[in-house]
């Protein structure tokens, strides 16, 4: 038996926003969520998982102290994210 799981990163691409079908909304989008986990359910996928990380985000990897630029991360925290989602699906 295989299990399947979505690796759940909505709107990290730094280009993502040009294409016609994005979201404006940015990554804490409740609707879009729960629409993905929704027809995540009805594709028979077996689990959501979201990875934790640290509220700012290294772009360069930190290796050069006088180039590093950090952005904040915009997203829902993990636990509750994937708490509110299994309010709203069945079997994920």
């Amino acid at each position: 038996m295989m299990h399947l799981a979505l690796y759940l990163e909505a709107g990290t691409h730094q280009g993502g926003w040009r294409h016609p079908d994005s979201a404006s909304t940015g990554t804490v989008d409740w609707p879009l969520y729960k629409k993905i986990a929704r027809r995540s359910e009805a594709a028979c996928l077996d689990m959501l998982f979201v990875a934790d990380k640290l509220s700012i985000d290294d772009n360069y990897g930190g290796h050069l102290r006088d180039t590093v630029r950090y952005r904040p991360v915009v997203r829902p925290e993990p636990l509750t994210l994937l708490a509110a989602l299994a309010a709203v699906t069945d079997r994920i």
